[in-house]
């Protein structure tokens, strides 16, 4: 079987709407398709197609920044507290 066209997005064969396929259309052609499908990512060398990870802007990086300072000072507290007690020290 033929290696099929990987089209792309400019191409305007990708805006056509496609026709119903009526029961007594189905001819050998149309079942071999169906029975084997290629999938055209495996037969070329590129990666195949995902999803683009959404990008963070600065202030959701900044609150995330934030709220680590904020755990680190809540831990960095308690250690504080805990090794003092622990060496029989007030803090404060």
């Amino acid at each position: 079987m033929a290696i099929r066209e990987i089209l792309e997005v400019p191409d305007p064969r990708l805006k056509t709407v496609s026709t119903k396929v009526e029961p007594d259309e189905f001819n050998d052609e149309l079942n071999e398709r169906i029975a084997k499908p290629v999938h055209p990512v495996r037969r070329t060398n590129e990666a195949p197609l995902r999803q683009p990870e959404p990008q963070r802007s600065r202030s959701t990086d900044f609150v995330i920044a934030a709220v680590w300072l904020m755990i680190g000072v809540v831990v960095g507290a308690g250690l504080l507290l805990a090794i003092s007690s622990y060496l029989g020290v007030s803090v404060g």
